[in-house]
């Protein structure tokens, strides 16, 4: 236990790890345990008599069962970890911490009560919500980066925020398009913090994305340098070359 500890420590994105620790730790005792626990950590319309589901919902999960069940959970702790990772090690643990409570407990009230005034109900579990707010964010930063969905479709960091977000919509929406309604509310909020408009809580300061942005500069810059001086090099090379056989050739 003290090991992974430390491991954690000394990850460059250590609640994301834990995350996906205890997400599979979870999945093993549910599985085994044929659910049974799974009830308290489940939010419902009942959520004021379990204020901790809000933010434990996510665990009410178990993704070992039939094959493809586990290949599912398993690429999805795998996009927790390169997408989720991504956007902890950006903004740091502290401050990445208080972004998954948000995009945990906001979604679950805003839903939950939207179901109770629209006299519809299902109970919430799973960690989707806060891996959807939290892919809506990694897609902003990242519009134009590639990625291949199950190793086969190529799509852009933009696209993937787009499906992420009418995923979530008819998903939570089918039936109710209210609460459908509700589910994206915090995606936009993600998409808000990513771009930095919200004034209290930044996703990078100014200062900071001015020094990435010159330090990116200045490394474009010398990899052209590099480039340039890599042709001249050749150059230099093919001349010498030349100039070798041309004195061969009087010879």
């Amino acid at each position: 236990m003290n090991a992974m500890l430390t491991y954690l420590r000394r990850s460059s994105a250590p609640i994301t790890m834990g995350i996906v620790a205890v997400l599979a730790v979870g999945s093993v005792v549910f599985f085994f345990s044929n659910g049974n626990g799974m009830q308290w950590l489940t939010a419902s319309v009942e959520w004021p008599q379990k204020l901790w589901t809000l933010l434990l919902y996510p665990f009410a999960y178990s993704g070992v069962g039939g094959i493809s069940a586990l290949l599912f959970a398993l690429c999805m702790m795998a996009w927790v970890l390169y997408a989720c990772g991504s956007i902890e090690r950006e903004i740091g643990p502290a401050k990445y911490i208080t972004v998954w409570a948000v995009l945990t407990a906001l979604p679950a009230l805003l839903i939950l009560e939207t179901m109770r005034a629209t006299g519809s109900g299902y109970s919430l579990m799973g960690p989707y919500l806060p891996i959807a707010g939290l892919t809506v964010a990694w897609a902003t930063r990242n519009q134009h980066a590639r990625f291949l969905i199950w190793g086969l479709i190529p799509v852009t960091g933009r696209i993937i925020g787009w499906i992420t977000l009418l995923g979530t919509f008819f998903t939570f929406g089918m039936g109710n398009l209210a609460v459908g309604v509700a589910s994206i509310l915090p995606l936009v909020l993600a998409w808000t913090f990513a771009t930095n408009r919200i004034p209290f809580f930044k996703f990078k300061s100014l200062e900071i994305e001015r020094v990435e942005k010159k330090q990116a500069e200045r490394e474009l810059a010398f990899r052209a340098e590099v480039v340039v001086r890599e042709r001249e090099r050749e150059e230099r090379e093919r001349l010498r070359r030349l100039f070798e056989r041309s004195g061969i050739d009087e010879k």
